[in-house]
């Protein structure tokens, strides 16, 4: 099981628990969280200040223990950006498809600025779900309004066991 692995394009996954991110700063990215385990406050606070200071500006959070990160998020946010009008969005989901269709969404965006999309997991049994359902989502509309099929066949998405 790979710790960091590209999925395609510029969309990639990260175990949370194999270490520090380190993303590059002042460069676009989204980060979808699941969130299945507890873990101790000063290491979501870490995780928070580190992704907001580097200029983040979108994080979805999806599992069991995930309204304790997006409230986090949210107030290291505010305590970065007290007196700016530069704030991150949060986006707490409570079922798995939802996040799924957020996710979606996000892959299936073509923004003018390019940007990265960020699949960060602490429970590899979700996220191979989360992966399988992605995999199945097929059909988008391009931003001429043109439907794009089987996109997914494109990203390097396995559903086996490893």
């Amino acid at each position: 099981m790979a710790r960091y692995e590209k999925l395609g394009g510029c969309f990639y996954s990260i175990d949370l628990l194999y270490g520090k991110m380190n993303l590059k700063p002042y460069r676009n990215f989204d980060c979808f969280f699941i969130i299945e385990h507890p873990h101790d406050e000063e290491f979501i606070r870490k995780q928070a200040f580190q992704l907001i200071i580097s200029q983040c500006k979108n994080f979805h959070f999806y599992g069991a223990h995930s309204s304790k990160w997006d409230i986090a998020f949210d107030e290291a946010d505010v305590s970065v950006h007290s007196n700016e009008e530069d704030w991150a969005m949060t986006s707490w989901w409570d079922s798995i498809e939802s996040f799924v269709d957020a996710l979606d969404l996000e892959l299936g965006t073509r923004p003018f600025i390019p940007r990265d999309i960020f699949l960060i997991y602490d429970d590899y049994l979700t996220y191979k779900k989360v992966l399988n359902m992605l995999k199945h989502k097929t059909i988008i509309v391009t931003p001429d309004g043109d439907i794009e099929k089987n996109r997914r066949n494109k990203l390097n998405i396995t559903t086996d066991g490893g």
